[in-house]
């Protein structure tokens, strides 16, 4: 199938808080795969791309990651698609079936909205495909439909986690890896979806991981974990009840405490006893608070969700719809603030910024990484944005 696909991002990214402070969205992770990766593996043939408009966020995903070529073969034709429009791998393999066959340029509709296009002849470079686009307007040209869910605000992907865990389960090769190490005591019940392990991951004594769940490369789930309807990112240590939730990568928790509907940044420390409340008492829909303003969910359940590099105090107890920013400090002596802004500490002193960068630098460290001047330049695009 000679095509190539582009994913770019949305011009109201930042509707993904707090995820988006740091991210492009094609980096949101909903099952074993984040959304380039998923595109990756469905269509393993297909050279996959990506743009930001935001520079510097483009250029620290690249600074890490294989994924995602920089320049565009003429000879195949282009799809693209904004990266926060999700789709199933028949929608994924139904635009690339269009794509292939197109002979004069398409518009691609998710319901009503316009999500993508098809270029059967595309530019050199991506930096050019904005302006070819922009040509599309007013032209007689196709209109492909497509069915898939359109994801503005971060807790959206909450509501994709079954889907996407079982579309997972199709594309690898086997679920449970054969380098991860599952003790024998542990229990991996499929019975309400499946689970998937990665390489390298283990699962410790009377660990219970109920599906639909994935468990991501190198990832640590300790003894006695309950884990249910959630995905854990690589490289994450985790313990405790962890409950309709997502930690992107890299993030601890290691003792006990219960998070649910919850969607965990990279870096994330949450210290002892951390416990988050996903249900209001008054069975109300979540209005967390955004930078912009109260924003009603439309979602019953809804627990926190923490930026990238943010830690909570030992016996942290999170509120109902939670928002965190990048690299603050969460503690309190009862229930902690419903929203905390980057580089703050929870009695509003903002952090230094030579200080915050140590510690991010020591917890990448402890990873056997490093804090890099990608890092540097995006932490400091959020502190002059979000604090």
């Amino acid at each position: 199938m000679s095509i190539s696909v582009l994913l770019i991002e949305h011009a109201d990214v930042e509707g993904l808080y707090p995820f988006a402070l740091t991210h492009p969205s094609w980096q949101l992770r909903t099952g074993a795969f984040t959304v380039v990766e998923r595109w990756a593996a469905c269509l393993p043939e297909a050279p996959i791309h990506v743009h930001s408009h935001r520079l510097l966020h483009e250029a620290l995903y690249r600074s890490s990651s294989a994924v995602g070529v920089a320049d565009i073969d003429q000879s195949r034709s282009l799809l693209v698609l904004v990266a926060n429009c999700l789709l199933e791998r028949s929608q994924i393999e139904h635009l690339a079936a269009e794509c292939a066959a197109a002979r004069r340029p398409s518009v691609v509709l998710c319901g009503t909205e316009y999500v993508g296009a098809i270029l059967p002849s595309p530019p050199s470079n991506v930096e050019l495909v904005s302006q070819a686009l922009d040509e599309m307007q007013g032209q007689d040209v196709d209109v492909v439909h497509v069915d898939g869910m359109i994801i503005d605000r971060l807790w959206k992907i909450l509501d994709r986690i079954a889907s996407d865990v079982h579309l997972d389960a199709e594309l690898v090769s086997t679920r449970v890896h054969p380098q991860a190490h599952v003790h024998p005591t542990a229990i991996l019940d499929e019975s309400k979806g499946p689970v998937i392990i990665d390489a390298g991951a283990d699962i410790g004594p009377y660990a219970v991981i109920q599906g639909p769940c994935s468990i991501g490369t190198h990832a640590v789930v300790k003894p006695h974990a309950h884990i249910t309807h959630s995905i854990i990112g690589p490289y994450c240590k985790v313990s405790g009840e962890i409950s309709c939730s997502i930690f992107q990568g890299y993030a601890n928790k290691q003792h006990y405490g219960f998070v649910g509907h919850s969607i965990i940044g990279e870096w994330v420390n949450l210290g002892a006893g951390t416990t988050t409340s996903n249900l209001k008492n008054t069975y109300h829909s979540v209005k967390p608070r955004m930078p912009w303003g109260r924003e009603d969910s439309g979602q019953m359940f809804l627990g926190s969700m923490i930026g990238d590099f943010t830690r909570t105090a030992i016996g942290t107890m999170l509120p109902t719809g939670g928002v965190y920013g990048v690299s603050s400090h969460i503690m309190s002596t009862g229930m902690a603030s419903s929203s905390i802004r980057s580089f703050v500490w929870s009695d509003g002193v903002v952090y230094d910024r030579e200080r915050s960068l140590q510690t991010c630098d020591v917890m990448m460290r402890r990873r056997g990484l490093s804090l890099t001047d990608q890092h540097i330049a995006v932490l400091d695009w959020v502190r002059e944005h979000d604090v």
